[in-house]
């Protein structure tokens, strides 16, 4: 049944991707990733000034003027949660930009909802796979794309963390698999999407991931990011970027509010992208 169900969502990912997915589980994920070093930083396109990405649980584009309002962004990378297959590739066709679709759930239209990645970045490898509710026993995705930013490349990764459960383990789970591909990165990384942290004990995973991997969690200036019981359910972590400018506005084109970062690379322009021996330096965690 397992295997049925890997086959299917790598079926489904192939049909409706411009990009395909080529590491199905986080180790082959990694490989995949490792592999490019020698060729990463013969890029001749130029790096940009400064990159913009936008983060958003799009409710499955029940309100379509959130499809209006993407159009309009300036965004060079969106990373959608809840997204829709059939509008994505539609979406990417009007950009004139690649994107790639990690399948979670069928919704109660037939269609395909998931998370997926639009970019005018070039996509060098892209990786996705799923977890279960453990109540709705309905799949909940992370996609994972290296992407070309000029000189260097970028980690990008999309989750739509798993919402309903007793304690944190299928949450931990989740985060750990994530774990197993950006572990020792030296490369630019963003983290970001829909992690359901409405709870001290939710919000802890994440905290743990983010002190684990020396991330940075985004400061949002001005912050209307969803917060049942007061803990914000969306976040945006960075690693060997600067921040530069961070909003979440109000919005009522979704259940969710966008989340706009503005980064530029710590990082020379032409670092390899390398895996490291972990730092033992110890810092604070972020504020929210």
């Amino acid at each position: 049944m397992k295997l049925a169900r890997l086959a299917l969502t790598v079926l489904l990912a192939l049909a409706v991707n411009s990009n395909a997915i080529e590491a199905d589980n986080p180790a082959s994920c990694r490989q995949k990733i490792s592999e490019l070093t020698n060729g990463a930083s013969d890029s001749k396109a130029p790096s940009p000034e400064s990159i913009e990405v936008l983060v958003w649980n799009v409710q499955k584009f029940e309100n379509h003027s959130a499809l209006r309002w993407l159009k309009e962004t300036p965004a060079q990378i969106i990373m959608a949660q809840e997204s829709i297959a059939s509008i994505q590739l539609a979406f990417a066709d009007d950009l004139n930009a690649t994107q790639v679709f990690s399948p979670g759930y069928r919704t109660f239209n037939n269609e395909t909802s998931g998370v997926g990645i639009i970019t005018k970045f070039e996509t060098l490898v892209s990786c996705a796979w799923q977890h279960q509710e453990p109540w709705l026993l309905t799949p909940k995705a992370t996609l994972v794309s290296a992407l070309q930013t000029g000189k260097q490349m970028m980690l990008a990764v999309n989750l739509h963390a798993i919402n309903f459960s007793i304690g944190t383990q299928e949450l931990q789970d989740q985060i750990d698999a994530i774990s197993v591909v950006i572990e020792d990165y030296d490369g630019p990384i963003v983290v970001a999407g829909d992690f359901n942290t409405w709870s001290k004990a939710r919000t802890e995973v994440l905290e743990r991931f983010i002190f684990k991997h020396e991330l940075s969690a985004t400061n949002f200036q001005p912050d209307h990011r969803v917060r049942p019981f007061s803990y914000p359910l969306d976040h945006i972590l960075t690693k060997n970027l600067n921040v530069l400018a961070a909003q979440s506005e109000r919005s009522e084109l979704s259940d969710h509010t966008p989340l706009i970062m503005t980064v530029t690379s710590t990082q020379e322009l032409n670092p390899e992208l390398a895996f490291s021996h972990p730092t033992k330096i110890e810092r604070p965690l972020s504020k929210r």
